[in-house]
């Protein structure tokens, strides 16, 4: 922002045509708000692991506004809408878990978050920043079998051979769903 002018003395004098008189007088001219807010990044990212804990923090926005130097403004973080998930500190911009997160159902949340100037003569528009939230996947998903068959075998059936074929998944990711099979 600019700096503020500097108070100026003017000498004011009135005149009647035979008589003056003259009076100093300081004029201060007041800085009006003309600044909106702005963050410190255009967006936040974050990996999250869908175990994390609700209630946790997962990162901070942070604004500032230039018109802070002349008088104190408060800024307000909000979300751009509503959300079940994720939850913003209106004073420090804390962004917080609000319900617990599963990889399986949802990878990644994109939102806006919102920075107002609160001062009661603010026309300014608000600051918006795009938050992206990756959540990342735990191995939180027993493996499950498909089919469980029924077989019966001749008792002179080779060593080695196939009797019978199952398959398992697993709910969790790559990586994740990785198996070993044994009797």
């Amino acid at each position: 922002g600019e700096p503020a002018p500097a108070p100026r003395q003017v000498v004011v004098t009135a005149w009647d045509g035979v008589f003056s008189t003259s009076a100093t007088t300081t004029i201060t001219i007041a800085h009006i708000n003309d600044n909106k807010p702005q963050f410190n990044a255009s967006q936040y990212s974050v990996i999250v692991p869908e175990s994390t804990t609700v209630h946790s923090t997962l990162l901070r926005v942070f604004a500032t506004d230039d018109d802070d130097q002349y008088e104190v403004r408060t800024l307000i973080y909000r979300l751009a809408g509503p959300s079940s998930l994720f939850h913003i500190n209106s004073t420090t911009g804390d962004m917080h878990l609000f319900a617990a997160l599963d990889f399986e159902q949802d990878t990644f949340y994109n939102f806006s978050v919102v920075a107002v100037d609160a001062s009661s003569r603010s026309t300014l528009p608000d600051s918006t920043a795009q938050v992206l939230i990756t959540v990342s996947d735990v191995n939180d998903n027993g493996p499950k079998f498909l089919n469980t068959p029924s077989v019966s075998v001749d008792e002179d059936i080779a060593d080695g051979s196939a009797v019978f074929q199952l398959t398992a998944r697993d709910a969790d990711g790559a990586g994740n769903d990785l198996f070993v099979f044994s009797l």
